[in-house]
């Protein structure tokens, strides 16, 4: 098993882990043994321990294995199993994660933000300038609104 780990100065009870479309917290300590037992957390695009005064989030844009233990962010980069798959993870890889600090408890969008930024890259295209026609089908507003998909 290959980790990358982060020892941080931040001290919570409580991790806040990306799960599809909202966030799931998990606790950082071994107080039961279901928590002992814990070796990972799923997340999708970041993990994040925050304090009243600040927080750390650890950004991927592939990998969804996390693990907060105490003042640890730790992200599982491969594994080496032999069942079912006796190649598994054997070759090149090439990965990118990123340390995003930031103020007081995240709210998520600063974040969630950042996490999109990390996975979807820089494309540039050429647009079409807006008129004041041109208008989506549909309006939101609110504080951690994501429009995640639109189809037709």
């Amino acid at each position: 098993m290959l980790k990358a780990a982060f020892p941080v100065d931040i001290n919570s009870d409580r991790a806040t882990f990306e799960i599809q479309y909202g966030t799931v917290n998990r606790a950082t300590h071994d107080n039961t043994k279901w928590q002992y037992a814990q070796f990972e957390s799923c997340g999708h695009r970041y993990a994040d321990l925050s304090d009243a005064e600040f927080g750390v989030a650890l950004l991927n844009d592939s990998k969804y294995g996390y693990r907060v233990k105490g003042s640890v962010l730790s992200m599982s980069l491969l594994r080496a199993p032999t069942y079912p798959d006796p190649v598994a993870d054997v070759g090149s890889h090439r990965f990118t994660y990123s340390i995003l600090p930031h103020g007081r408890l995240a709210t998520g969008d600063e974040v969630t933000t950042a996490a999109a930024i990390l996975n979807q890259g820089l494309t540039r295209f050429e647009g079409y300038a807006a008129t004041a026609k041109s208008i989506l089908p549909i309006a939101f507003e609110g504080d951690g609104v994501e429009l995640a998909v639109l189809k037709k």
